[in-house]
């Protein structure tokens, strides 16, 4: 049964057992990855508020300053034992924004990092550099209903094929639309189609057509796993 606590919660309450002020932790965590600076009180304070995520080095250090193990942290006491009994290639992956068809806007800064991490495992792609993104909206919804994450792996490490399902930017007078289509051959060339149940999301966009390079579409990653996170729990407790 997985934990109901998110890992800052858990960070928190291991924290708390140990008497230890979040200063203190971020100071003793920050010795243990061997950096010059300790981590801030805010850090970590936002890490266990949730506001950011933690990952796996970060866990690992406050896992032996707190002497408990990291996968505990990460995943709920149920998830404690040696690391070659998880499961194979098991490793957090950085959310980084979201996919949204028909929303323009102005891209993150360069530098920005994750807003927060997830658990992936995927052996086959245990070295690639994956990344995740939020699912918002309804333009793939036959595959990623509205709040699914997405697994993506970068499309030069993956390369392109027929039926992938594929994350796709376009510019348009300096804002930018994030999305996904799936690859589609087609007589003359290549489309980018949705899948949705919407009727306002039914038009590919097919390559062949596009113009001008510098407005795209640029496929930036290929989809490799999803999960649609549960929603919050509100029912009263009963055991």
């Amino acid at each position: 049964m997985a934990s109901a606590m998110s890992p800052g919660e858990r960070l928190r309450q291991f924290r708390k057992a140990a008497g230890m002020s979040a200063k203190e932790l971020g100071r003793r965590a920050a010795m243990v990855l061997g950096r010059d600076r300790p981590l801030s009180e805010a850090t970590v304070l936002n890490q266990e508020t949730g506001i950011n995520g933690i990952s796996k080095d970060q866990a690992e250090a406050y896992a032996r300053v707190l002497k408990v193990d990291p996968a505990a942290i990460l995943f709920g006491p149920e998830a404690t034992g040696p690391v070659a009994s998880r499961p194979q290639g098991l490793r957090m992956v950085g959310v980084l924004g979201e996919v949204r068809a028909g929303a323009w806007a102005e891209l993150p800064e360069q530098g920005e990092g994750p807003t927060e991490f997830v658990p992936v495992a995927l052996p086959e792609y245990e070295r690639a550099h994956l990344f995740a993104l939020h699912v918002a909206g309804r333009s793939m919804d036959r595959h990623y209903p509205d709040g699914s994450v997405v697994i993506v792996c970068p499309a030069h490490e993956a390369g392109i094929r027929e039926g992938d399902h594929v994350v796709v930017r376009r510019q348009r007078g300096g804002l930018y639309e994030t999305t996904l289509k799936e690859i589609v051959s087609e007589p003359g060339g290549v489309a980018l189609w949705p899948r949705s149940t919407d009727p306002a999301h039914q038009e590919p966009i097919r390559l062949q057509s596009v113009r001008d390079a510098q407005e795209g579409p640029e496929i930036i990653g290929v989809v490799v796993g999803s999960f649609q996170p549960r929603g919050a729990r509100s029912g009263p407790l009963v055991l």
